[in-house]
């Protein structure tokens, strides 16, 4: 049997008449046809409704960024038709090794 849904406005309206009638929850329930398991949640949501949510309630999500397969290179040395492509940063005695060797 299909039940109508009720607004929030009606749900306060059925629980401020239960209270003013001084009739237990149970009997209230019994008597209008409503279920239990229904009318303590709405009773939850009238009595502690939720905060309005503010600036720092939102958490910023950035889309990540596709990962290259090669990287590129971070120093790159030319020297007439050779060129030298490091992945890494060389250590400076490494480096002046190579370039000596280049102009020997």
């Amino acid at each position: 049997m299909y039940r109508k849904r009720r607004t929030k406005g009606e749900w306060k309206a059925k629980l401020d008449a239960q209270e003013t009638r001084g009739v237990t929850t149970l009997q209230y329930c019994a008597k209008y046809d409503i279920h239990l398991q229904t009318f303590y949640p709405r009773k939850s949501d009238i009595d502690k409704p939720w905060p309005k949510p503010t600036a720092k309630a939102w958490a910023k999500i950035r889309k990540p960024q596709p990962v290259t397969q090669h990287p590129s290179p971070q120093l790159s040395l030319q020297y007439q038709d050779i060129v030298i492509s490091i992945l890494q940063t060389p250590e400076s005695r490494w480096l002046s090794q190579v370039i000596k060797e280049l102009a020997s």
